[in-house]
């Protein structure tokens, strides 16, 4: 058992050293989708100066209901999403997988959501999903494309 543990924090770390912000440029764009009268809208800037810029925005009855600033900065030789939602102090996870359509953001200490993760598909809309550390806890998730509609008044 310990060895098989080694031998999966070995895998992962030697991951994760080749994984840099360039490796997540498939999060650029703006994606967006609709359920339940709610607008969900998530914008990336693409990879420069070691880090992506995001924001999010949730929107009902024609009013803001949420929004999250984010960024993910490649710091040495790991990837780091600080998380803002509805402009608190920010929340750090950590790059525990990444590669060139799925990265997974890890933080145990924190108490909702302890991993997020953001996958393309291979259709070509990101999935997003957020929970409780494990893939059987607690979840919310989100399914959204890049055709979104054009903004009217």
């Amino acid at each position: 058992m310990k060895r098989t543990i080694v031998a999966t924090l070995l895998i992962l770390n030697c991951a994760m050293a080749n994984a840099g912000i360039t490796d997540l440029a498939w999060l650029t764009g703006t994606w967006c989708g609709s359920a339940n009268g709610l607008t969900s809208e998530e914008s990336w800037l693409p990879p420069l100066g070691n880090n992506m810029i995001g924001l999010h925005r949730d929107v009902k009855s024609n009013k803001l209901v949420e929004f999250e600033y984010f960024r993910v900065v490649e710091e040495g030789k790991e990837l780091v999403y600080y998380a803002q939602p509805n402009g608190k102090p920010p929340t750090l996870f950590r790059a525990t997988s990444a590669d060139n359509n799925r990265v997974d953001f890890v933080n145990p200490a924190h108490d909702f959501p302890k991993r997020i993760t953001y996958q393309l598909s291979p259709t070509g809309e990101l999935l997003v999903r957020i929970d409780g550390g494990t893939d059987a806890s607690k979840h919310m998730a989100w399914k959204w494309t890049k055709l979104c509609g054009a903004v009217t008044k």
